[in-house]
């Protein structure tokens, strides 16, 4: 199961998330990407979470990676990507823990880290 969140977005602001499975991995259900309303005030029924259904080939490690981007405005965009660790052994599947990999956002062309501050990191 996989939940999307944007916290104060817009009530009706969507996001696009896709995930990708690492080696070893694949997907018995194609539901790879996902359209779902992220903000805490959307009132319509609840789609921030879906369920991806997949298998392993092998034992050993692996990862589920996760893409997500929010349109916030004309101007704005929020994306994060993340890292979830995944062991399968004789015992089953074991995931780790929820890695960020990066936040960012741009803002009128110019992409920035999210950090205690924005740090640009590419201009227009």
């Amino acid at each position: 199961m996989i939940g999307l969140q944007g916290g104060n977005a817009h009530e009706d602001q969507a996001a696009v998330a896709r995930v990708r499975l690492g080696p070893g991995l694949e997907f018995v259900s194609r539901d790879s990407f996902h359209v779902a309303h992220v903000s805490r005030f959307w009132k319509g029924a609840p789609d921030n979470f879906w369920r991806i259904t997949m298998r392993s080939t092998r034992f050993g490690r692996s990862e589920i990676r996760v893409l997500m981007g929010v349109g916030v405005d004309a101007d704005r965009k929020d994306e994060y990507e993340c890292v979830l660790p995944i062991e399968v052994n004789s015992s089953g599947v074991h995931a780790g823990v929820e890695r960020p990999v990066r936040a960012e956002t741009i803002r009128n062309g110019v992409r920035y880290r999210y950090d205690k501050s924005l740090i640009p990191i590419e201009g227009p």
